[in-house]
């Protein structure tokens, strides 16, 4: 499974189950937020007035199911000269770790079930994932919730179960506060080593990108109560809470669309509708395998 992240035409049609709504199509249509007991996802179908995927009331995150897995996927909402448009990626996905049942053209479902378990399932019955929720409620309910966590309720709202994702760009204007946290889960299924990516601004002010529980990298800033915010002009900057900058990437007037991605620690920018982003900074991080 490989993660690709897109630019998109504001203006483009859902291009397939694996793309969210842009911003412009925001305005003018909407996915449901949440999946009920005895309701299922079908894959390049619609069953109950419910496609192949739900989406945030915000329209940042959608859980979107292919033939043969499912995942979370963010959207960058941006501004420029050209106008709206937008760019994704997956931040969690699920399938089959045996590989046996891929598929590019299959039906599969993701089921609510109404014991409590919610199913990905192949159309001829074989169990993909599983959450593993079975005898939880009758009523249990799954909501695409806008901070980037697929959580699943009881009819009590109890929550039990979660994808633990979140969100990893920050679009200009956006900020990660004293002890905000943004986390890639999309490696964490992924061969013998689980693998997640966290980047933390502390509440000491260090801004700390870690590989499960190992360090890569950090800002080596210390003041108490900094924040890290994407700037309007294409420049990541942290600031004091006196809003003294103390940490910047130098990345000011570097084009059209600009945005933050935590996961790989880098500021990307676009310069046209149909261009492929470009790196403009990127954190010096030593690859490992095992991290």
């Amino acid at each position: 499974m490989r993660r690709v992240l897109i630019a998109l035409l504001a203006s483009a049609a859902l291009t397939s189950s694996l793309l969210v709504a842009s911003q412009a199509q925001a305005a003018t249509a909407s996915l449901p937020t949440t999946l009920y007991a005895g309701h299922w996802l079908t894959a390049g179908g619609y069953y109950e007035s419910l496609g192949s995927a739900l989406q945030s009331s915000d329209h940042r995150f959608a859980l979107a199911l292919s033939p043969d897995f499912v995942q979370i996927e963010e959207v960058a909402l941006l501004n420029g000269s050209h106008g709206p448009d937008s760019n994704t990626t997956g931040i969690w996905f699920r399938d089959d770790p045996t590989g046996y049942y891929q598929s590019n053209t299959d039906h599969s479902t993701l089921k609510m079930q109404t014991d409590g378990n919610l199913v990905l399932r192949t159309s001829s019955g074989h169990v993909l994932w599983a959450s593993g929720t079975a005898h939880t409620g009758a009523n249990n309910y799954l909501v695409m919730q806008t901070d980037g966590n697929l959580v699943m309720y009881t009819s009590a709202r109890k929550a039990v179960w979660a994808s633990g994702s979140k969100a990893i760009f920050l679009t200009p204007g956006q900020m990660l506060k004293p002890n905000q946290v943004m986390e890639d889960r999309w490696g964490d299924q992924q061969g013998p080593v689980h693998r997640q990516f966290i980047l933390k601004m502390q509440t000491d002010g260090n801004l700390v990108y870690r590989c499960n529980s190992t360090v890569k990298w950090a800002s080596n800033t210390h003041v108490a109560g900094s924040y890290l915010i994407m700037q309007t002009d294409g420049n990541l900057v942290m600031y004091t809470s006196a809003r003294k900058a103390i940490w910047a990437t130098n990345t000011q007037k570097s084009g059209t669309y600009t945005w933050f991605d935590g996961a790989g620690m880098a500021v990307y920018n676009f310069s046209n509708p149909v261009a492929l982003p470009v790196v403009k900074w990127q954190a010096n991080i030593p690859y490992s395998p095992n991290c």
